[in-house]
């Protein structure tokens, strides 16, 4: 939200230096003042990371800004936030848990001014009917202002990655707005140079997996290992079974090093799972007798299993670091956050995360491990949106990677100089291109090479390795036959 206009900009920053005797603070430097005390917790943090990401964005250029206040509702009106013009403070709702976003979006206006409202002028990047809320903004001009504010609200992230592609791929992907605004406000470069990092061979796995269907696809104690079953008898007069392998293969070259056949009676109703991780992976089966985790030997057999209760457990996603298997969707013990099952003695509890998870923010889905010892899990916060949570497993310490639009937070794999690898889709007019992005804590994006809407097919799993980030692909058509089954190195060591 904007109040003032561009008119009183001079008269507003001639009476800031004759009050403070100084020029305008740095973004960083400013105080976040919340007389009140009516900050949520993590609030203020957010606020200072998004003065921060603006400042590291755009240099500050042309933002005056004094302060930062921690507001009531009361005196936003209802408001989210608000600017009113150059040597006013920004105010933020205390308790609204999208300070973040509501910060780079004031910023967006209070840039806007310091260029004198160069968006007046671009009204049809910026169009005023796309602001609906006519009765806050009751002016054309007021209008395009807030167009403009809401597509530079998201940052550069996006835009960056969408670049990338549209360099890589000869892809129309953004709205002229947005371009705008990436090369205007963010200076957006491209291509990234991190694209060149991503490619790299590919071992075609059909002829090894014949008629096998995957399963499950995880890494650890140096192979890639992948659960499969084979829904029929080997022989006709031999009788009805249902039989998983597990198959051990060495990376380097796709061939297969150990193999292990569990058979089970359909009847039973054994389900088997795969999880990753160091010192090696885990077989789980879920039978009527227990739920037993087994570690698996070089030779792909099990050995002696954790037995837990059966149906004691459930999790969305998993994986193992050292004693201890992390995971998500445990709802009786943690539905928002990460837990963990200790394998000597079965116990499960929420995980112990230092500081612990604000009440907004949402851990889901995948789990993944990375070769420095990491947990990797999806989640969701009000400040990033989609995000990337990164763990040091001993002291519970943790950091925060925002994803780009379109990121598949399903699946996380960890790359050996710390970059975390997402499958990520972006809409070109009628066409939906797959592609494998990177993200790291300073923002930066690429892309693997290729830009066929299957290079990166929709069921990926990632498989860690100390040198580098190896994915199993697995491409199937509307009836369920696999079609296309690889083994892709994606990055490795510079």
């Amino acid at each position: 939200m904007w109040r003032y206009g561009g008119s009183v900009r001079r008269f507003l920053r001639i009476l800031l230096l004759l009050t403070t005797g100084c020029a305008c603070p740095r973004l960083d430097a400013l105080p976040v003042r919340d007389p009140d005390r009516l900050a949520a917790p993590g609030q203020r943090a957010d606020i200072r990371a998004a003065l921060g990401d603006f400042l590291s964005w755009t240099g500050g250029t042309g933002v005056c800004i004094p302060a930062v206040d921690v507001v009531s509702e009361t005196r936003l009106d209802g408001a989210l936030g608000r600017w009113d013009g150059e040597g006013r403070p920004l105010l933020v709702q205390g308790g609204h848990a999208r300070a973040y976003g509501t910060v780079v979006h004031e910023l967006c206006h209070a840039w806007d001014e310091g260029a004198g409202n160069e968006s007046d002028w671009h009204a049809e990047l910026f169009p005023p009917e796309d602001v609906a809320d006519v009765e806050v903004y009751d002016t054309r001009k007021l209008r395009i202002r807030e167009s403009f504010a809401r597509a530079c609200e998201d940052g550069p992230l996006d835009l960056r990655l969408r670049d990338d592609w549209a360099s890589r791929c000869g892809l129309e992907t953004r709205e002229p707005g947005a371009r705008w605004v990436g090369e205007t406000v963010y200076a957006v470069e491209r291509p990234s140079p991190l694209a060149e990092a991503l490619g790299g061979e590919r071992h075609p796995l059909d002829a090894i997996l014949g008629g096998l269907r995957v399963l499950d696809a995880v890494a650890g104690g140096g192979p890639v290992w992948l659960l499969a079953m084979r829904p029929r008898p080997f022989h006709p007069l031999q009788p009805p079974r249902v039989y998983h392998v597990v198959l051990a293969l060495d990376p380097a070259d796709g061939t297969v090093v150990g193999t292990a056949m569990l058979r089970r009676d359909p009847e039973a109703r054994s389900r088997f799972r795969l999880v990753g991780g160091e010192p090696g992976p885990l077989l789980v089966e879920d039978a009527e007798a227990g739920m037993f985790f087994s570690p698996l030997g070089t030779d792909g057999r099990p050995g002696a299993p954790l037995q837990l209760p059966p149906e004691s457990l459930r999790w969305d996603g998993a994986a193992r670091v050292g004693d201890f298997v992390w995971m998500t969707g445990v709802d009786a013990v943690a539905p928002d956050g990460l837990a963990t099952l200790e394998l000597a003695s079965g116990r499960v509890a929420p995980a112990r995360l230092d500081p612990p998870l604000p009440e907004w923010r949402t851990v889901f889905g995948h789990v993944s491990w990375t070769p420095d010892g990491d947990v990797l899990a999806g989640g969701f916060t009000e400040r990033l949106g989609a995000g990337v949570l990164r763990v040091e497993p001993e002291s519970g310490s943790w950091t925060a990677l925002p994803l780009p639009d379109g990121a598949e937070a399903g699946r996380l794999g960890g790359l050996p100089d710390g970059r975390v690898a997402v499958p990520a889709a972006l809409w070109t007019g009628e066409h939906k291109v797959r592609v494998l992005a990177a993200v790291g804590p300073e923002d930066a994006l690429g892309v693997a090479e290729g830009c066929e809407a299957d290079r990166i097919a929709g069921g990926v799993r990632f498989l860690p390795q100390p040198d580098a980030l190896w994915i199993f692909e697995d491409a199937s058509g509307a009836d369920g036959v696999a079609h296309g089954r690889w083994l892709t190195r994606v990055g490795s060591r510079p």
